[in-house]
């Protein structure tokens, strides 16, 4: 059944062979992990994803033994990643595992600090959701102003990460955020930007006021056209508008579209793509963009009429509608 596993279920699999091969003490066996990863990579540099299982031993058998595993997980997370490892930790004793974490935040070794935040993200793709720091997010916060500005970008880019899940559940503690270190410098700046992107996805006002996206009710937008009204299955929707800036100097302007996409049950939903992010001259412009209906794992489609809309710095301002034909459609 090797080939029908998924990525994670591959890293179960590996964990509960190899874990036949340990030490039956867990605390000998935790350190043949950290001793096996280092030659790992000395053989095999550049592999560190194909490494996670070696975490994920820790997650499904060290839990009776927290000091010898966050040991573990510490020394492994320099080689691969721990942040999937540490959630069961962190579900089965919030305070001690955060009190880990931060500690963790000083590390000298950047992969050990990124994997303090990346740990405890509350919706980590592919992670265990962490109910409890999704509703109270504020045991993470002492970490997260801790790494705002690390020297590493990949340790930034986690803290950025981290935030826009807490924004998911907890959007004016961003906010908030966002008003308090804003304006420091520009790396804290632009993580900022990433941190608040599901936010400016949503238009909200305040964010989109916060990065310079003022309101454009006097742009005018002219021709928005659906070109292709009849979407063949798996085909291409192709769509364009015209935009003026009647300005005498250019306005900052982040141009997105919605697609709303027809449900199983009749009703809408609605996905936001950026199209682009930019000071608009004065005068006119011109946008086309095509969306395809290629399969893919994340969505499916349904055969129908659904619409488009442009969306300027967070507001529709125009939609059409378009039928996507059925598969047997000749």
């Amino acid at each position: 059944g090797w080939d029908a596993l998924e990525l994670k279920q591959r890293a179960h699999r590996y964990a509960q062979v190899l874990r036949r091969f340990l030490d039956p003490d867990w605390s000998r066996a935790a350190a043949q992990l950290t001793q096996l990863v280092p030659v790992l990579h000395n053989q095999h540099p550049g592999l560190e994803l194909e490494y996670m299982f070696l975490p994920e031993v820790v997650s499904e058998f060290g839990l009776d033994d927290v000091d010898a595993s966050f040991e573990a997980m510490e020394a492994l997370t320099q080689y691969t990643t721990s942040e999937f490892a540490v959630r069961p930790f962190i579900v089965q004793d919030l305070e001690g595992a955060m009190a880990r974490m931060q500690a963790y935040s000083e590390h000298k070794h950047y992969g050990v600090r990124r994997w303090s935040s990346e740990g405890c993200r509350p919706l980590l793709p592919w992670g265990m959701v962490l109910q409890d720091l999704k509703a109270d997010p504020a045991p993470i916060l002492p970490i997260l102003d801790r790494l705002k500005n690390d020297p590493s970008d990949f340790v930034r880019r986690s803290v950025a990460n981290n935030l826009n899940d807490i924004s998911k559940n907890q959007p004016e503690l961003v906010v908030d955020l966002t008003k308090q270190w804003r304006g420091r410098n520009a790396q804290t700046d632009a993580l900022l930007k990433h941190a608040n992107r599901t936010l400016l996805k949503a238009g909200h006002p305040e964010v989109m006021e916060l990065f310079g996206f003022a309101p454009v009710s006097d742009l005018k937008v002219e021709g928005f056209q659906v070109l292709t009204p009849e979407v063949p299955f798996e085909g291409v929707l192709e769509f364009k508008v015209n935009i003026t800036n009647p300005r005498p100097e250019p306005v900052l302007l982040r141009i997105e579209y919605a697609m709303h996409y027809l449900r199983a049950n009749g009703t809408l939903s609605r996905k936001v793509f950026k199209v682009s992010e930019r000071n608009l001259a004065p005068g006119s412009h011109s946008v086309v963009r095509q969306q395809s209906f290629k399969p893919i794992s994340t969505r499916r489609y349904y055969p129908g009429e659904q619409a488009v809309s442009l969306v300027l710095n967070g507001v529709d301002v125009a939609r059409a509608a378009f039928e996507l034909l059925p598969q047997d459609h000749n």
